[in-house]
């Protein structure tokens, strides 16, 4: 008896799953991929906005203000790239009054990256996450040309020698003067431990005291001081400045503890961007943005 070849419909959808199965399978694997980020990048994109801190108070280049109070320079800059490569837009939390009070608001959630002229100290590596340092500079000294020149006199008459101007300051109790709230507290304190340290609530304050002759030493860093002098020719004549080329100024940008893999991105993004500058490159981005100002 001749019987009919019949087709299991069963094994048809079989074969058939089998034959789409790897597509299926590579579509999802891709989309899922697509999907996946760390939990602190999620937060961010989630959130649909960057928020990074910036303390109240502005330093030159790096964060200003202008006639219309709004930011510019250099890490506002940094900022809204690194928005742009996140892919959300960048507000900016300025509710810290001095550089250290940053670290205590990013340890704190309240702001996603510091990105704001923040020196590396071991006090603030204790509250969070530093990424590489995108700008290093020294520390520096702008010291008065008369001032020093009456101590020098006065070393010399007393104990029969010479002395430089460090080494002048590490060892007798002089007055220093600098920016309270920030790294050059830490740093004058460690590297001029008799030094009397008098603190100016911003950089333009200390700056104003400079030029009205009210300061005889000054602890800053060396693009500050260099920049200032530009800007103040006049001032050089009765104030000279002390490279301590011994004692680096790192900048980096800070993130909370638990986000190490922000911290990670955040490095993959200085060394892709090729972000990284001395004081000659500072002092090149100053020349060539000092019309910014609007």
């Amino acid at each position: 008896m001749h019987m009919k070849n019949k087709k299991n419909p069963h094994l048809i959808f079989v074969f058939l799953i089998f034959l789409i199965l790897p597509t299926l399978l590579n579509a999802q694997t891709s989309s899922l991929t697509q999907d996946i980020k760390s939990p602190e990048i999620q937060k961010i994109l989630n959130r649909g906005k960057l928020i990074v801190a910036l303390p109240a108070l502005t330093t030159p280049l790096f964060f200003e203000r202008n006639a219309n109070n709004e930011l510019y320079g250099l890490e506002i800059e940094n900022a809204r790239a690194i928005g742009k490569a996140l892919g959300v837009p960048v507000v900016f939390n300025t509710s810290a009054t001095t550089f250290d009070a940053i670290p205590k608001l990013i340890a704190e959630g309240k702001a996603d990256i510091a990105i704001c002229d923040l020196t590396i100290t071991l006090p603030r590596a204790m509250k969070i996450f530093f990424t590489q340092p995108y700008v290093v500079t020294n520390h520096a000294l702008l010291i008065n040309r008369l001032w020093l020149a009456q101590q020098e006199a006065r070393y010399l008459s007393s104990k029969q020698q010479e002395i430089n101007a460090v080494d002048l300051l590490k060892s007798e109790p002089q007055t220093i003067s600098l920016l309270q709230g920030s790294s050059y507290v830490y740093m004058a304190t460690n590297a001029f431990p008799k030094a009397t340290l008098q603190t100016f609530p911003t950089i333009d304050a200390l700056f104003e005291a400079v030029k009205q002759n009210k300061v005889n030493v000054m602890f800053d860093d060396d693009f500050n001081i260099k920049l200032f002098l530009l800007e103040n020719p006049s001032v050089g004549l009765k104030y000279k400045s002390i490279v301590l080329t011994n004692l680096p100024n790192p900048i980096a940008m800070g993130v909370a503890p638990g986000n190490q893999h922000l911290l990670h991105w955040l490095n993959l993004y200085i060394d892709a961007s090729q972000l990284h500058y001395d004081t000659d490159k500072l002092i090149e981005y100053y020349m060539s943005h000092k019309n910014d100002k609007k």
